[in-house]
């Protein structure tokens, strides 16, 4: 047989090296995700010591407090982003390798790939969230989408021409 990929194909005839592939692929990616997770949580706790040191009175206390409080939520939302979206992925392709099987059940390969097809949800969802102009702006465009879908810009037109 021959591949027409950088990669050898998903074929059991390669053996060893199938399941090499499988299993550092799989190990790459956790690694990352975890590389993620230990930046995110260093960010929070070198924000949380300047501030720690840079405020002293009460008033400053419940800022700084108030202020770790939505870097912490932010760092815990993105965080399960990723992990809900490609922890799935990475560890049953790291399983595969790793174990060397053949293939992932059906109703588990099905979960592993929508899991991964959440980020396209996710992602813009958490950008809309955390990012109020951008929020402001899809909120705007939405509204003169629905004046477009009810026809209302031809009136308007119309309204504008007379």
């Amino acid at each position: 047989t021959t591949s027409n990929t950088f990669f050898p194909s998903p074929d059991p005839e390669y053996g060893t090296q199938y399941y090499l592939l499988y299993a550092v692929g799989g190990i790459v990616v956790v690694s990352c995700i975890g590389t993620t997770i230990a930046v995110y949580t260093a960010t929070y706790k070198r924000l949380s010591q300047n501030l720690r040191s840079a405020m002293a009175c009460s008033f400053e206390q419940r800022l700084r407090m108030r202020i770790q409080s939505q870097i912490l939520r932010t760092m815990i939302l993105m965080s399960s982003g990723i992990i809900l979206c490609y922890m799935p992925l990475a560890l049953t392709t790291a399983i595969r390798g790793i174990f060397r099987l053949e293939k992932a059940p059906d109703w588990w390969s099905v979960i592993v790939k929508e899991c991964a097809m959440l980020d396209t949800v996710i992602t813009p969802v958490m950008v809309l969230y955390f990012i109020p102009k951008i929020r402001l702006s899809v909120g705007n465009q939405w509204t003169w989408f629905r004046f477009l879908k009810l026809g209302v810009e031809s009136e308007l037109i119309d309204d504008i021409e007379d």
